[in-house]
């Protein structure tokens, strides 16, 4: 397990205080993806606010967190099952790639004859009438 403290430097009064505080234990399950998504949006170079960042942190929060709980759930009932959900970006990257493959391959294949369009002689009902009078 993880260290479950950790500790944040704030300004205070003027002054730089340490303050520790616990981490709770389904931090432990956020996953690789989420942690880039994170890292991704405080480093992000379009918004150089740091209010801007910190607040989109918090409002996605209720997310992670959900996930992360998710996570810690499933880790509980099988450890084995909480190993392959990790690899799921993976899996579907492989997935994509089969599927791209499998268009190309029968793009390939697939031969296209071209033939001249037929005439097609449209059935007009003032015809029959002309019929029936000529006779």
């Amino acid at each position: 397990m993880l260290n479950q403290m950790s500790t944040v430097e704030v300004v205070h009064n003027g002054k730089i205080v340490s303050e520790m505080f616990p981490i709770p234990t389904y931090c432990n399950f956020i996953s690789l993806s989420d942690q880039q998504k994170i890292a991704l949006d405080l480093t992000s170079k379009y918004t150089t606010n740091s209010d801007a960042k910190i607040e989109r942190f918090i409002l996605n929060m209720p997310k992670y967190k959900a996930k992360m709980k998710q996570n810690q759930r499933i880790a509980r009932l099988s450890p084995m099952l909480y190993r392959l959900t990790e690899l799921t970006p993976m899996v579907k990257k492989i997935i994509f790639g089969i599927t791209l493959l499998v268009n190309l391959m029968s793009c390939y294949a697939y031969t296209y004859k071209y033939e001249e369009p037929k005439i097609v002689y449209i059935y007009d009902p003032r015809d029959w009438l002309r019929e029936a009078v000529d006779i």
